[in-house]
């Protein structure tokens, strides 16, 4: 090194430093630290009580996005479904209590407000412009570790997920680590814009805490009979005592009476989780797919493509494009809620039948069209006439190619009218007048 300048030496060890550039006031991790600064005192961390009667006092935790400085937030519904309790606490530490503002539980959105004002919330939007391969910031609270941040991609925009009585279009996935608690976060892109909030993840369990409130609801109905509890014990005692060979023994009218009550108790709890896994379409709804952390999962619980969800999956993560969440939003500030219509019916594509189904029910088309299976008991349809195994063609005229079609057609009818459904049942023609009922 005799000889050589000093000020060459520096030079040449600076320009052998690869990453030298990318720490400059414009480099990557400036843009990245820029993004977050903007992006964090917008959200809040979300703690709810249920008023399921938790033993245990757990509070739930999720996030939510601040959309109006004078103290509206956006989250998911799933954060304040039967909450009595919501807390609020910002960035800057301070706590608020909450209330509710609207809620749509089909889409899995609500707005909380707080006592607050002069707050930063979400401005732009970049939730129609963001493309595959972007980089994207979430920001949420895991865990309940408040204000964590990660990065990930977009890996494809504009899909389609689907639960039985919901179609969520436009999706926006992404490899952004999502985990419980993130549930109602920011997703931003590079400069901190709003691309969406975090509703999502594929690969989950079914919702333990949707399971464990329907458990304990199941608890407290039983609770109220305390003779009728007693009686539970007894019999589960007894039974255990006595053994195998008991179930032959004759049963007196009483024990009969009470197998029965107690059969249709559980019977109960069973038609809970049912139409649980129907109403949120898997893990979130379903069979194995997405739990909402919230949200949805692909039809018939997998996603759009249909294939069985794989639990274990990684960097599966769905989000509600930011301009959806936002027209949402606006129309639980103006009404509470979101009407919708409903016929008391729902189906699965004509190619989802087997042979032994088609021929059930006469079944010989494999076009457009839903096969209806499921007919609610009292409800529109049943009372029109239709019955399960009947094709749904068209909708007020309107043609049912599948289920997306339908779903929209249906959401589309207004409470209290008279809506002609046009099917096929067993091959012959057929059609009905529906009074539609609103969606609950």
């Amino acid at each position: 090194m005799r000889g050589i300048p000093a000020a060459l030496v520096l030079a040449l060890a600076a320009s052998a430093w690869p990453a030298a550039a990318s720490f400059g006031a414009d480099g990557p991790e400036a843009q990245t630290i820029a993004a977050v600064r903007d992006a964090r005192p917008k959200v809040a961390a979300v703690s709810s009580q249920s008023q399921t009667g938790d033993e245990s006092g757990m509070r739930y935790r999720f996030s939510a996005v601040c959309i109006a400085e004078n103290g509206l937030f956006v989250t998911v519904a799933d954060a304040i479904g039967n909450a009595q309790d919501i807390e609020v606490r910002l960035f800057d530490g301070r706590t608020f209590r909450a209330e509710v503002v609207g809620s749509d539980r089909l889409t899995n959105v609500a707005v909380i407000r707080i006592p607050a004002s002069g707050l930063p919330c979400v401005s732009e939007t970049n939730s129609q412009d963001i493309e595959a391969g972007s980089t994207v910031i979430a920001v949420g609270n895991p865990f309940g570790l408040s204000h964590s941040v990660s990065t990930g991609i977009v890996s494809a925009t504009g899909r389609t997920i689907r639960s039985r009585d919901y179609v969520f279009k436009g999706m926006i996935q992404t490899t952004a680590p999502i985990n419980p608690g993130d549930a109602g976060g920011f997703l931003c892109d590079g400069r901190g814009r709003f691309v969406g909030m975090i509703t999502s993840t594929f690969g989950r369990a079914p919702s333990f805490f949707r399971v464990r409130g329907l458990l304990s609801r199941f608890l407290k109905d039983i609770g109220k009979d305390p003779e009728f509890f007693r009686k539970i014990l007894e019999y589960f005692i007894m039974k255990h005592i006595a053994g195998p060979g008991s179930e032959g023994r004759e049963k007196t009218p009483e024990q009969a009476e009470f197998e029965k009550k107690m059969e249709e108790a559980f019977e109960k709890f069973r038609k809970s989780l049912e139409d649980d896994e129907d109403e949120t379409g898997g893990p979130g709804p379903g069979r194995g797919g997405h739990r909402r952390h919230g949200g949805p999962s692909g039809e018939r619980g997998g996603p759009s493509q249909g294939q069985e969800s794989p639990f274990g999956a990684h960097g599966i993560n769905f989000v509600m494009p930011a301009h959806r969440v936002l027209e949402i939003a606006r129309e639980l500030v103006k009404s509470g809620g979101i009407v919708r219509g409903s016929i008391g019916a729902s189906g699965r594509p004509l190619s989802s039948l087997s042979p032994e189904e088609a021929k059930e029910f006469g079944v010989t088309a494999t076009g457009p069209g839903v096969f209806v299976d499921r007919i609610t008991e009292g409800g529109p349809a049943e009372k029109a006439g239709m019955r399960v195994g009947d094709v749904i063609l068209r909708i007020e005229g309107k043609d049912i190619a599948g289920i997306d079609e339908l779903v929209d057609a249906v959401f589309a009818l207004k409470p209290g009218s008279t809506a002609a459904v046009d099917a096929l049942r067993a091959g012959a023609s057929a059609s009905f007048a529906v009074q539609v009922a609103e969606k609950k």
